[in-house]
């Protein structure tokens, strides 16, 4: 509407006119109202959106720590296990050397038994007996003393070298006895050069 146009309108409809452009604009302000408390609505729900989601990220962190911890117990487990199978396996090794050195030291002791250990050539006295026997226990002593020693070393100084040791002693049992065989029957020769035990 002009200027012209407005000027020639009278009092009454210019009232009208206002009433209808108060109306309008009360609408206008009840829109821009509405439209301002859903714009507060959406950025409180958003705030509470953004709030919620820092909580989720940090749930997240900390969950991401936790399995990083699980991560390093299952290695760490897994490292305890692979020594535990190398252990398993160092020991089934050893009962396998106990198990050769068992078998080693029946066939001693069967010779012992059978009596082989005290053939004797010729005539027998009790004193060549008695030095065949004081040969043996002497290697017999000398092989507990040495596993002895060892166990003591184990005791002191880990289980290496009780290894170590129950081997040696093991090993050299049956030459101790063949030893203590020989120093009996260089005895006996000894003794059969001299013309016997009553020369």
């Amino acid at each position: 509407m002009t200027e012209k146009e407005l000027h020639k309108l009278r009092r009454h409809d210019l009232l009208q006119l206002l009433l209808a452009q108060g109306r309008e604009a009360a609408q206008l302000q009840a829109q821009i109202d509405d439209m301002t408390a859903q714009l507060e609505t959406a950025q409180e729900t958003n705030s509470r959106f953004i709030g919620r989601l820092d909580d989720k990220d940090a749930q997240i962190e900390k969950l991401k720590g936790r399995l990083d911890e699980k991560d390093l117990q299952v290695k760490t487990f897994k490292e305890r296990l692979k020594e535990k199978d190398i252990r398993i396996d160092r020991l089934k090794g050893r009962l396998d050397q106990k198990d050769e050195q068992i078998e080693a030291l029946r066939k001693v002791i069967e010779e012992y038994r059978s009596g082989r250990i005290f053939e004797m050539e010729g005539d027998i006295s009790i004193a060549e007996i008695a030095r065949k026997l004081e040969g043996i226990f002497a290697a017999a002593q000398k092989a507990v003393d040495q596993y002895l020693d060892d166990v003591r070393g184990t005791m002191e100084g880990g289980e290496d070298a009780a290894d170590d040791g129950e081997r040696e002693v093991c090993d050299n049992a049956p030459a101790a006895a063949a030893g203590s065989n020989d120093t009996g029957e260089q005895n006996e020769e000894e003794t059969d050069r001299s013309g016997g035990p009553d020369a």
